[in-house]
C-alpha cells in the first residue's frame, strides 16, 4: 500500500538491505502530517525474491525529527554501520542526523543529534523554526575523515550541493557549497505543485585522480 522513495543499499550477510522511505500518499507531497514518518526495510540475495522487515527510525515527536524522516544513508564504518539521514521538525525545518548499528535491525540513535551543518553557515538559507532545505546526506570516508554532502539552499536562493566532515563523527566542519544550481527558489506548499531547481540525492565517487559528483 506504499511507494518507495529515496532509498539506500548496504551489502550485509550475503544480502542487501534496502532501507527507504515509505510513501504512504500518492499525491506525492512529503509534507503532509503522519506520511513519511519512518523507514521501511527490505532485503534479497538475489533480487529477485525478498522480505520485508520491520520498519525502523519512527519519528520523534516534539522533537528535531517530530514530523517526518527522509533520506536514509548507510555506511559500513568498520564492525558496525553509520545511518546518516534527514530529520524535520513541526516547522519543516529540515536538519541531519546520525544513527548506528551492528546488525541494521536494531538502531541506536547518536546522542548528539542533529548534526546542524548549517546552524552557523552565514552563506546558507537555513532556519531551525521555517521550512528550509538541508537533506539527502551522502557518506564516505577519505584519508581519516567522514565527508557528507547533502541538499540546501544558499542566502541568493539557490539550490545547492554542501559539504561537510568530520575525524570523529562528532565534530563537523563545514565546507560551504560545492555545486550551486539555478536560483529559482523553493517554494513549499502543504499540497505538492509547487517548483523546485533542486540539487538532490547526490553521490561522490573518486577514480584515479579525478572526482565524480553524480
Amino acid at each position: 500500500g506504499s511507494r518507495v522513495a529515496d532509498f539506500a543499499v548496504v551489502h550485509h550477510q550475503g544480502r542487501e538491505h534496502f532501507f527507504y522511505i515509505d510513501r504512504r500518499l500518492q499525491e506525492g507531497t512529503p509534507f503532509f502530517p503522519g506520511h513519511e514518518i519512518f523507514f521501511g526495510h527490505a532485503s534479497t540475495a538475489d533480487f529477485f525474491d525478498g522480505t520485508v522487515h520491520d520498519p525502523v527510525m519512527l519519528i520523534r515527536p516534539g522533537t528535531w525529527e517530530g514530523a517526518h524522516v527522509w533520506a536514509p544513508f548507510v555506511l559500513r564504518d568498520g564492525d558496525r554501520y553509520v545511518m546518516s539521514y534527514t530529520g524535520l521538525n513541526d516547522e519543516l525545518s529540515q536538519d541531519l542526523g546520525l544513527a548506528f548499528s551492528k546488525d541494521l535491525f536494531n538502531w541506536e540513535r547518536w546522542e548528539g543529534n542533529p548534526i546542524s551543518p548549517l546552524k552557523d553557515a552565514t552563506w546558507a538559507a537555513w532556519w531551525p523554526d521555517e521550512i528550509c532545505s538541508c537533506r539527502d546526506p551522502f557518506m564516505m570516508r577519505h584519508e581519516g575523515r567522514y565527508y557528507m554532502t547533502f541538499t540546501a539552499n544558499t542566502r541568493e536562493g539557490a539550490s545547492c550541493v554542501a559539504m561537510t566532515s568530520s575525524a570523529d563523527l562528532k565534530k563537523w566542519k563545514d565546507h560551504g557549497p560545492i555545486l550551486v544550481g539555478p536560483r529559482t527558489g523553493y517554494e513549499p506548499s502543504m499540497w505538492g505543485g509547487h517548483t523546485q531547481g533542486s540539487c538532490e540525492s547526490t553521490v561522490l565517487l573518486q577514480r584515479g585522480d579525478r572526482w565524480f559528483l553524480l
